[in-house]
């Protein structure tokens, strides 16, 4: 089966930082590979195929963490920029593509929308994308990533304040057990009620924008309210049932 034939079921898990979504995709692909092929991208990137998962792209994906903790120190918007712009080139000319086409799994997803996410952060990270309006942003990812809109994407929700404390609790978690698998996390700029409150106004400008040009599917998920447990079996229940219904 040629990769342009391949059309795997494609899910994006957003929303600010401190929401909890690279815990819950975690949690989500492992649940789904126990029946699916799975490709896990963003950073970390791995596929699960017959239950047995293999990392993807590490040297790669730990290079662009290094440039991202290095920009995010400098407090310099245009260095920070750069690193973001690199890893969405990556993750939507490279790792994407490389899945598919190595695993043809049958759902790709990420904890990051590589149209979304950048299309909302460019308030504060890139001057001339600010002043475009978010159609206009997402048009211009589109053809930076090379990517289209996702089947199915999850807004992950949380008040501010309360993001800002489980970024501090994750931070004081990683100092204490320097030999945790995940990349090291570090506050960014952005990282501030205040500055949190208004990405989380741009994302749903941004769903706006998605509702209006595709027929992805958008479910939104206040995690101040439920469980990681409950977070994840509602996605993963969403999928499998989008999956059953499409003869998937």
């Amino acid at each position: 089966m040629s990769n342009e034939r391949f059309n795997p079921l494609k899910i994006s898990i957003t929303g600010i930082d401190g929401a909890g979504k690279s815990t819950v995709t975690g949690l989500a692909a492992s649940e789904l590979g126990l029946d699916q092929a799975v490709a896990r991208i963003s950073r970390p990137a791995y596929s699960i195929v017959d239950g047995h998962k293999k990392d993807r792209y590490q040297r790669l994906l730990r290079t662009i963490d290094r440039l991202h903790g290095i920009a995010d120190r400098t407090e310099n918007p245009r260095y920070v920029l750069c690193a973001n712009a690199l890893n969405v080139v990556l993750q939507g000319r490279v790792v994407e593509p490389g899945l598919i086409r190595k695993i043809q799994p049958d759902i790709v997803i990420g904890s990051r929308d590589y149209l979304i996410d950048p299309s909302v952060y460019a308030i504060f990270y890139s001057k001339s994308l600010r002043r475009k309006n978010m159609d206009e942003r997402i048009s211009i990812m589109q053809q930076v990533s090379g990517m289209d809109f996702r089947d199915i994407i999850f807004l992950l929700t949380v008040p501010p304040d309360e993001a800002v404390a489980r970024i501090e609790k994750r931070i004081e978690l990683e100092k204490k057990d320097p030999m945790r698998p995940e990349r090291e996390k570090w506050r960014h700029m952005h990282e501030q009620p205040e500055y949190l409150e208004m990405l989380q106004y741009e994302y749903k400008d941004a769903l706006g924008v998605v509702r209006r040009r595709s027929d992805a599917k958008i479910f939104e998920l206040d995690t101040s309210r439920l469980g990681q447990e409950e977070v994840t079996g509602y996605i993963v229940s969403t999928v499998r049932d989008f999956l059953a219904r499409n003869g998937s």
